[in-house]
């Protein structure tokens, strides 16, 4: 398996991709007060998950590139990355604009978290390296996707396939 890109070339990604998504926590918002339905989930912290969409496509890149992290490792991280761009998910992009990318950074969430509960080392230590925000934002939207009871079910399929 070969990188994906030039970590430089990511890294400006990244700096673009954050700057645009920061702006879409004022979309989230001006579409709350239009959709009734949007008002009765917790949009604070689901606007969170869709504001660190960069980091974590950032960090999955950036660990798919990392010659310390395993095959296996990659493999699931290739599917993370996958479920990313595929057009047909759970909460489409294309329909509900950013609030789709919940489902995606979930499920990448879900992944990271399994790495960090695991029991290599080098991938543990990499992932710290590698997080561009700080340990302690991470460690909130660890516990953000574990506790979210919209997501528990799918929450736990999603535990075994990357197991």
């Amino acid at each position: 398996m070969g990188r994906i890109t030039d970590q430089d070339n990511l890294n400006r990604y990244y700096e673009n991709l954050a700057t645009k998504v920061a702006g879409w926590d004022q979309k989230i918002g001006h579409a709350r007060k239009r959709h009734a339905l949007l008002r009765v989930f917790p949009v604070d912290q689901l606007v969170g998950l869709v504001l660190v969409v960069p980091a974590v496509v950032h960090l999955l890149i950036s660990l798919v590139n990392d010659d310390q992290v395993s095959r296996k490792t990659r493999y699931k991280i290739y599917l993370a990355l996958g479920y990313f761009i595929f057009p047909l998910d759970l909460i489409p992009e294309a329909v509900v604009g950013p609030i789709g990318y919940i489902d995606d950074v979930v499920i990448a969430l879900r992944l990271i978290d399994t790495i960090l509960n695991g029991d290599n080392e080098q991938e543990i230590a990499r992932i710290g390296e590698l997080w561009q925000r700080s340990p302690e934002e991470l460690d909130k939207l660890r516990t953000l996707v574990r506790n979210l009871d919209l997501i528990q079910h799918f929450g736990k399929r999603i535990n075994k396939i990357f197991k």
